[in-house]
């Protein structure tokens, strides 16, 4: 989902100094609202990039992770843009070509 508005948001916060994982936590909050479960952040983070919803199994162990504070959501989230399925899903090498829309 490309929202030209979050897009400027989101280089605002850049610009202001906020971190990577300040910025995955801004658009956790922003895609979910405030007090999301663990297995929403997973959902969400899985299902972006990989187009299915991720099985009880698949959910479990990054659950118990976030439930178990081994890793915020805002890190996790960090591990999930940065993988190769996301950099396709985003079709990072044309953005990287033609730029990225923002207001």
């Amino acid at each position: 989902m490309q929202v030209p508005a979050y897009v400027g948001i989101g280089l605002a916060l850049l610009d202001a100094g906020v971190g990577y994982q300040g910025l995955m936590a801004a658009a956790l909050r922003a895609r979910l609202g405030e007090g999301y479960s663990s297995a929403h952040v997973v959902d969400l983070l899985y299902t972006s990039p990989a187009g299915v919803v991720p099985t009880a199994e698949e959910r479990a162990p990054f659950v118990a992770l976030l439930d178990s504070g081994a890793i915020g959501a805002a890190a996790l989230g960090v591990l999930a843009a940065d993988t190769e399925l996301n950099a396709a899903h985003i079709d990072l090498t044309g953005l990287a070509t033609v730029g990225l829309a923002f207001g």
